[in-house]
């Protein structure tokens, strides 16, 4: 199962986007996120934490410290590791994926009521099929497609321009639509 979505954004102007104006700003905003701990090291710092705590890593350590702990401590260190083994199991299975992954992509398409205050539609790409034989040329995946066929059917209803991002950029591969 996969995550479909058509991303609608708002072009507003730079309400959500990064401090615009005098670099004396952007400095001042840096600062400010090292101030209260978004700055470079607390994102180093959550990302190893998140990948000592995240599949396979996490159900691995359970393993190895169940493995590690089985002399002294055999009833806790038989726990862990059979822990770490059902988990690495668990996590392997297809049922649990798809299971998983519906938590996960929980978002509904959007309706055309719900585009009311866009002011344009933005399609992501989500791929290619490189050097497809019946186009003698690259060709958008299955998922590419289907969220380009969605955004057209909302710009159709809303009358909203569109932005369609992904592809190469190369020189030689673009040619006039």
């Amino acid at each position: 199962m996969a995550c479909r979505s058509v991303v609608l954004g708002t072009v507003d102007g730079g309400r959500h986007s990064a401090p615009s104006g005098s670099p004396d700003l952007l400095v001042e905003s840096a600062r400010r996120n090292q101030a209260f701990g978004r700055g470079e090291p607390m994102f180093l710092l959550k990302k190893i934490l998140a990948g000592l705590v995240l599949p396979p890593t996490g159900p691995l350590l359970l393993l190895l410290g169940g493995l590690v702990l089985w002399k002294r401590l055999p009833r806790t260190g038989r726990a862990l590791a059979w822990s770490g083994t059902a988990g690495l199991l668990l996590l392997s299975l297809p049922v649990v994926a798809a299971a998983l992954s519906v938590l996960v992509c929980d978002a509904d398409a959007l309706t055309t009521p719900d585009a009311a205050d866009a002011q344009a539609i933005v399609i992501l790409g989500s791929g290619m099929r490189a050097d497809a034989t019946e186009y003698g040329a690259d060709a958008p995946s299955a998922m590419t497609l289907e969220r380009l066929r969605y955004g057209a059917h909302l710009a159709k209803r809303t009358g909203l321009p569109v932005l369609v991002s992904g592809g190469r950029s190369s020189p030689a591969i673009r040619r006039p639509v």
